[in-house]
């Protein structure tokens, strides 16, 4: 599939009457006040120009250029709108189906040029089509549809909306849509899976992360599970769960052989992680020593003579690891202070009831001391299992009638195993690898509360696990998400960051990892991506192999769908030196009948811009009024003007600066012209300086006499070249 022409009457007041060629075998121009299409071949097309294998998933790459402000992102919104809606949508008021705009759509599906236009703008019985060509319509398979109020050109979507005929195609269609923008746009969508769109852009991921933060968690009496009511205490933030979640994505694409493969031969590559702790992260960016928040307490800073005597013995068994001088001591006591910690607030909140929690304690602490005396960790976490199930499992006793809740002793017992196979993994496993990870340490200050209600402040030693990202860490890291995400836990509580990545890496890895998150969803057989300037942050030779790589790279990403189609707005010339002239939309601001309107220009002005000389396509085909600085000329301009004035008063610049500024233009014709007047200018000036020298001494040496006269002549000769 393939979308070669789009028509629109009105889009946002700022796509008004304009038409849109994506660089198909065919050009499509439709004139309004004639009300006639004209189609003609594309004397430049190239079948699969863009596949570097041979198979054509890639059906075509547009590129939409023009100044900042000439619509090129609403352009692409128009076109997401499209895909969006599954084809061009009507509204059905009474007995008639009205449409937001008029519209001619052309696709290209299955061999056949699908026609889709509104009755209003073409008559076929009137010679509205027109072809140019030998033998077009023969040698082209065309279908001419048309949709206005007939119910024969609509089918019913939802509701009152209706989808025109012909469009269907689209229906089976994903868009996916890239940008680094964050704009203010606070319309803008994010991915909508039943809709088959997709918004990988940092706008549409932060959207999606705040609509899921602001969703309140509502808890099951039936079937309750800390799930339902997540630890958010130390998420710092929508940013750093923005972040995190970028993070996720990068793992999963550097684990993906193929891909870690792809990136490397595209030269950027991460050195290491590290497996930082949410409380952590947070308190060493957001302690405040003069407002301690109760509700950011870990369970172990709190307290502890409200603890159950089980978790107590926990934590008691925590501190007593020897960890002086020992930094793989140190990080098992880290990491498994905050896991546990993790799961008796998950255990709480699986409770639910605050009252039905208190009366477990209270059943825990009348356990004799002998029967949890020598037991460790992982002993102590089965105790705290069997005795919770034993007490809760009955609701209809006499202390758990009241609550007229029932104890979900499978979910519960699935919450403490979950988190037994983690501990166990990480102390047999993790804690045995060290020669794949390094670990490092720091400090974190936390609270400490007393029985009398006091509370201190401590500065703690921690120490956390850097992986660098070879073949045996990227294994292990791969290994430690996997076996971290099957915690029955409503708590992120490790947070991963990266090292050693420069900004323009970074910006690379997430383009990919972006891409590469979407990648298991069911896309379809036909995608269209939108990007909307991806090569921010990139330099100039990243930008360059850019088209390339993302060529290299999305077939094999996106290998189910049997056809890909690109459109990028951009504002630089890299990425259009990869494409060829008829493959792009140039968008500029004219002034129509005294009002300004953005709309294509003519191609025809513009220089071929496929294996193009950068250069030259700044100056042909990005509407440059200049190729250097505006300031740098401005700086031209004046010395111009101060080398051509006879003035002698002072100028901005002394003739020593205006030398020095000449020196370090980096255009040598500039710089040789420059020169040249500098030195008719100045040379000049000495000369004359000379000349009046040599009169003024003669005069006071009263000689006058013919030989003195000639030899004065002379000299005055030869200094002023005259």
């Amino acid at each position: 599939m393939e979308i070669c022409y789009y028509w629109l009457d009105e889009y946002r007041d700022t796509i008004k009457g304009q038409g849109y060629n994506f660089g198909s075998e065919l050009i499509f121009n439709f004139d309004p006040l004639r009300m006639n299409l004209v189609i003609k071949e594309n004397k430049f097309y190239v079948n699969g120009l863009f596949n570097i294998e041979k198979n054509n998933q890639i059906t075509n790459v547009t590129a939409v250029v023009g100044k900042n402000g000439v619509g090129k992102s609403t352009f692409l919104k128009a076109l997401r709108g499209l895909i969006y809606e599954g084809g061009i949508l009507g509204k059905r008021i009474k007995d008639k189906v009205e449409y937001r705009t008029k519209r001619i759509l052309v696709i290209k599906h299955q061999d056949v040029y699908k026609i889709i236009y509104h009755q209003d703008l073409l008559s076929l019985g009137n010679d509205s089509i027109s072809f140019e060509g030998n033998q077009l319509e023969e040698k082209f398979k065309f279908e001419f549809i048309s949709h206005g109020i007939s119910e024969e050109s609509i089918h019913k979507f939802s509701h009152d909306l209706h989808r025109v005929n012909g469009t269907e195609v689209l229906e089976h269609t994903s868009c996916v849509f890239f940008s680094h923008t964050f704009n203010v746009d606070f319309n803008q969508d994010s991915t909508v899976k039943k809709q088959k769109y997709f918004d990988i852009s940092t706008k549409g991921i932060l959207t999606e992360i705040d609509t899921e933060m602001k969703l309140k968690p509502t808890f099951s009496i039936k079937n309750p599970n800390q799930l339902t009511n997540k630890d958010l205490r130390f998420n710092v933030g929508i940013l750093n769960e923005y972040y995190i979640s970028e993070l996720k994505n990068r793992i999963n694409l550097l684990n993906d052989v193929r891909s870690k493969e792809i990136i490397e031969k595209h030269g950027f590559f991460p050195k290491s992680v590290f497996l930082n702790l949410d409380y952590i992260l947070y308190k060493n960016n957001n302690f405040d020593f003069f407002n301690i928040k109760k509700s950011e307490l870990l369970r172990f800073e709190k307290d502890r003579t409200t603890c159950n005597k089980i978790e107590r013995l926990v934590y008691n068994e925590l501190d007593s690891i020897p960890v002086n001088r020992n930094i793989k001591n140190l990080a098992k006591q880290t990491y498994l202070t905050r896991i546990l910690d993790a799961y008796f607030d998950d255990v709480e909140r699986f409770i639910a009831v605050s009252k039905r929690y208190e009366f477990l304690t209270e059943t825990i602490n009348a356990m004799e001391d002998s029967e949890l005396e020598g037991k460790g960790l992982l002993d102590l976490l089965e105790a705290f299992n069997k005795i919770t199930i034993d007490t809760l499992r009955d609701a209809s006793s006499p202390e758990l009638k009241q609550f007229n809740l029932k104890f979900n002793e499978f979910q519960f017992r699935t919450l403490t195993e979950s988190y037994v196979n983690f501990i166990r993994y990480f102390t047999e496993n993790v804690m045995t690898q060290s020669s794949t990870f390094h670990l490092r340490r720091g400090s974190v200050k936390l609270s400490k509360e007393k029985s009398d209600k006091e509370t201190s402040i401590i500065e703690q030693e921690t120490a956390i696990i850097e992986v660098p990202l070879d073949s045996e860490g990227m294994d292990f890291l791969q290994q430690f998400v996997d076996q971290y995400g099957k915690i029955d836990t409503g708590t992120d509580f490790i947070k991963i960051q990266w090292e050693g990545l420069s900004s323009g890496e970074d910006t690379l890895l997430g383009i990919y990892s972006r891409f590469f998150s979407i990648s298991k969803e069911d896309l379809g057989d036909n995608l269209v991506i939108l990007l909307d300037e991806i090569e921010h942050s990139l330099h100039p030779e990243w930008q360059r192999i850019l088209i390339n790589n993302l060529l290299e790279y999305l077939p094999y990403v996106y290998s189910k769908c049997k056809s890909i189609q690109i459109v990028l707005a951009t504002n630089v010339p890299f990425l259009i030196a990869d494409i060829p002239t008829q493959n792009i939309i140039y968008l500029e601001r004219k002034q129509l009948d005294g009002v300004e309107e953005k709309v294509p220009t003519n191609k025809e002005i513009f220089t071929q811009t496929f294996a193009a000389n950068i250069h030259s396509l700044l100056m042909n085909n990005f509407f440059m009024d200049s190729t250097i600085g505006q300031f740098s000329e401005r700086k031209i301009r004046d010395i111009i003007n101060m080398l051509n004035s006879d003035s002698k008063e002072a100028t901005i610049h002394s003739q020593q600066e205006i030398q020095r500024i000449i020196q370090i233009i980096g255009e040598p014709i500039i710089r040789n012209k420059l020169q040249d007047m500098y030195n008719r200018k100045f040379n000049k000036r000495k000369s004359e300086e000379k000349v009046r020298s040599l009169i003024e001494n003669f005069r006071e040496a009263g000689d006058y006499s013919v030989e003195k006269v000639n030899s004065l002549l002379s000299e005055i000769q030869h200094n002023s070249k005259n």
